[in-house]
């Protein structure tokens, strides 16, 4: 079949090229048949080439499916967006990871893995910055407690209990850091290897930092005693 200048990607358009006389009857049935199956024609019926929409794409995603759809849409592989993206995000103090969340949120996914998306649980990820909130603030009052025991008695603060105090200072960025997992988890494939580990090293992580609290906090205060 012969290549032509418009690509016939709508039923108007192919009804110009048949009657322009440039399809032959076999040809506009099957390009008709494709057009409205939304499906590429079959082997051995050609057009011409037409540069993909940037759209997120589920089928080559690692986590949001963002570098994934620009590489598509470069026609580039997808480990060279990825590249470049981790060298954007560490060279551009965090600009590059809010300029993916931006185009993870404004982009569709692509029409042909629309079956396949699984929807990001908002309720499930609100819930879990609740939980971590509540944990961050409980843990803040523990604080205040144990400094008002050690003032009382007089006695001094263990080494470790300051330096857990001083991170309690900056309590925003725990706050920051549990949206930023709640993310992650969201983001993440439902069933993905990837979503399995980041939930074990996120509760390891928390389980470490509350052995911190309590060796800080509980295990002096019960020394006193």
């Amino acid at each position: 079949m012969e290549n032509h200048d418009a690509n016939p990607d709508s039923l108007e358009q192919l009804e110009a090229l048949r009657a322009a006389g440039k399809l032959s009857d076999e040809e506009y049935d099957t390009l008709r048949d494709a057009i409205e199956r939304h499906e590429t024609p079959p082997h051995g019926v050609s057009t011409p080439s037409q540069r993909p929409r940037l759209r997120k794409s589920w089928r080559q995603r690692q986590i949001g499916g963002v570098c994934g759809g620009i590489a598509r849409f470069l026609d580039v592989n997808p480990w060279l967006i990825r590249i470049l993206a981790l060298l954007l995000a560490l060279s551009s103090c965090g600009l590059a990871l809010l300029l993916y969340l931006i185009l993870y949120i404004a982009l569709p996914w692509d029409e042909e893995d629309a079956e396949l998306v699984w929807h990001f649980p908002w309720v499930y990820a609100v819930g879990i910055v609740v939980f971590f909130v509540a944990i961050i603030f409980g843990l803040r009052w523990m604080n205040s407690q144990a400094v008002a025991v050690f003032e009382n008695t007089g006695s001094q603060l263990p080494t470790v209990t300051q330096w857990v105090m001083t991170m309690f200072r900056y309590w925003p960025l725990m706050i920051v850091a549990a949206v930023l997992i709640a993310l992650t988890d969201g983001i993440l494939p439902k069933e993905s290897a990837n979503r399995r580990v980041f939930r074990w090293v996120a509760f390891c992580g928390v389980l470490a930092f509350l052995a911190v609290c309590f060796v800080a906090f509980w295990l002096p205060i019960k020394n006193l005693g």
